[in-house]
């Protein structure tokens, strides 16, 4: 019996709102503690702990009726109407019933069973008041109907004065007084007992009026939420997922409550949401967003228990609960809810993320290059060595404000094997944020890349950006004319390697195998400044100046041999390189207007 008792009691801990299992719990023990002398007083107190755990509950009547059946049995009228007390203040489905019951209660019984001693005392002194107001009422009124009998202005007769006038009236005095006396066989206390039942009857009422304006208060309450209790057609929980009408009305029920309700009924309305959508994240998350402005200790168990019991998987819900104990400054929790969240869910970048900046908030930058440094080195794809070398490159240059070494992650990241052309932007965009520019190092890096084994096109596409970056920031005339040919010689070479595949047929077969994307390239159009132009030498062979905003595609020539570079661009655009660090989600971002969209898309 213990071991069923302990049972019970984990079951209602864990689903307090659950009238039937409390039921379940109360009748065991009701069997258990039958040789018991305190079985009142115990059971009494076990019905106690299920009305406060779930009596204000829409479907909580078998409930509170069989509290009642139980305080009948053991003739204790008076806990039976404490207990209507209670009830009557509830919007219960059978709430109407509830006070047919409560009136047949105080009707079939003495006030002096069903009422308490106090309020029985005050209901009969205001039944007294009542009755003697009323009794002096009646007296004023009858003497002024006997006064009101005499015609106006009628005068005694003559000779007769107030004395004689007198006499007659105490003659019927004393006719009244022997009139008094009770005739032989009447009973004087069939009289007094009458007056009482009829105190005790005007008592009933005064108790049945006082409950009747709360229930109609609580009856307008009932009426404001039926539309909503009506449309619930599954108050358990069950694994098939719930209707959208039924999400929806949850919903609405909430809001409708949150702004009109209290704060015990709330609670109580999202717990009750919770049986029903315990696997819904959102239904979790709107709970604990509420709490967490009405009560901070609730809130966060609520997170507990949505982390970890129903949804020990869902990154969100973690993510917001780590957000939540950082904000009232538990670090620690915080850091323990995305390193679990890390082990459940391995390789989330989100989760990768949020840990590392949850240590750059509190200045733990050697901390943030280490897991930056670690996430790297455990990179598989060369998408996420990129993701994590240009996070890592933009940390150290916007925060910590090491150059040299954001130059090296990203140089130590190019040197491996199938690494996307991006990172070599990035790495050039990080020379553009040297101030003053350093123009023999700019050279090195633009050298490096150029060396590389990329294709003609990717090798165009950093020539023209070396011509960018020669004439706006070079010092020497000559870098500038060797420059622009060198990209001039790279352009006849693709015009030249173009014209072969059309003369051997391969050209409509290698245009076909392009990417749809290489179509959309457009000229790419740079903001005016006051210098002049650079006009580029003529080639033999021309090449149409790609759109930086769009991927990496082979080029395809359609401009003529007039072409003009126009690189007027002021210093401004070399200003905000990180304008899409905030979207860390996707790993091919750009750090400033020079080569924005350079990412596969």
């Amino acid at each position: 019996m213990k071991t069923l008792t302990k049972v019970y009691e984990r079951g209602v801990k864990a689903i307090p709102l659950c009238p039937d299992l409390w039921i379940h719990y109360i009748t065991f023990r009701m069997q258990d503690l039958i040789q018991d002398e305190n079985r009142q007083e115990k059971v009494r107190e076990l019905f106690d702990r299920a009305v406060a755990a779930c009596g204000q509950d829409f479907r909580s009547d078998k409930l509170w009726d069989y509290f009642i059946k139980f305080e009948k049995q053991q003739k204790q009228f008076q806990r039976v109407t404490a207990i209507y007390d209670q009830l009557l203040q509830v919007p219960t489905q059978q709430l109407s019933q509830h006070f047919v019951k409560f009136k047949e209660l105080i009707n079939k019984n003495s006030p002096q069973d069903t009422l308490s001693l106090d309020e029985f005392l005050k209901l009969r002194a205001e039944y007294v008041s009542t009755k003697e107001n009323g009794d002096t009422e009646m007296e004023e009124e009858a003497k002024d109907a006997s006064m009101d009998d005499a015609p106006p202005g009628e005068e005694r007769p003559p000779g007769e004065d107030s004395e004689t006038s007198e006499e007659p009236s105490q003659g019927k005095d004393d006719t009244a007084a022997v009139t008094d006396v009770a005739p032989p066989g009447e009973d004087i206390k069939a009289k007094k007992e009458l007056s009482d039942e009829e105190e005790l009857e005007a008592i009933k009422e005064l108790a049945i009026k006082v409950r009747d304006e709360i229930f109609k208060k609580t009856e307008e309450e009932l009426k404001k939420r039926s539309k909503y209790e009506e449309q619930i057609r599954r108050p358990y929980f069950h694994a098939k997922p719930l209707e959208k009408g039924q999400i929806k009305n949850w919903k609405e029920y909430l809001d409708f409550e949150i702004e009109n309700g209290s704060k015990e009924r709330t609670v109580l309305l999202f717990e009750r949401c919770m049986i029903a959508c315990a696997l819904y994240e959102e239904m979790w998350l709107k709970y604990a967003k509420h709490m967490e402005s009405v009560d901070e200790e609730v809130a966060s168990e609520v997170y507990r228990r949505s982390c970890t019991i129903h949804l020990p998987k869902k990154p969100t819900l973690h993510l917001h609960w780590a957000a939540f104990e950082e904000s009232k400054g538990n670090v620690d929790a915080a850091r323990k809810i995305l390193s679990d969240l890390e082990q459940s869910v391995p390789n989330l970048v989100t989760v990768m993320l949020e840990r590392i900046n949850l240590e750059r908030r509190q200045k733990r930058y050697t901390r943030v290059t280490a897991m930056y440094k670690q996430h790297i080195e455990n990179s598989v794809k060369p998408d996420h060595l990129t993701f994590f070398a240009s996070k890592l490159a933009c940390f150290l240059q916007k925060v910590v404000g090491d150059l040299d070494a954001a130059r090296e992650v990203l140089e130590n990241a190019i040197e491996k094997k199938g690494i996307p052309e991006v990172l070599y932007m990035k790495l050039i965009d990080l020379e553009y944020q040297r101030n003053p520019i350093d123009e023999e190092q700019a050279f090195e890096v633009f050298q490096q890349i150029l060396e590389k084994d990329i294709s003609l096109e990717t090798k165009i596409l950093f020539s023209k950006r070396k011509l960018e970056f020669t004439r706006d920031f070079s010092q020497d005339v000559r870098r500038l004319q060797s420059t622009a040919e060198d990209h001039s010689k790279l352009l006849k070479l693709h015009q030249n390697s173009l014209k072969k595949r059309k003369h051997s047929g391969e050209g409509d077969e290698s245009d076909s195998k392009k990417p749809k994307a290489s179509s959309e390239i457009k000229p790419e159009v740079l903001p005016p400044t006051p210098p002049a132009n650079y006009s580029q030498p003529a080639p033999t062979a021309s090449f149409q100046q790609p759109q930086y905003s769009q991927s990496f595609q082979p080029h395809q020539p359609h401009m003529d041999q007039s072409q003009t570079y126009n690189y007027q661009q002021s210093w401004s655009n070399y200003q905000n390189p990180y304008s899409g660090y905030q979207q860390h989600q996707q790993p091919h971002q750009q750090w400033g207007n020079y080569g924005t969209g350079y990412y596969p898309s």
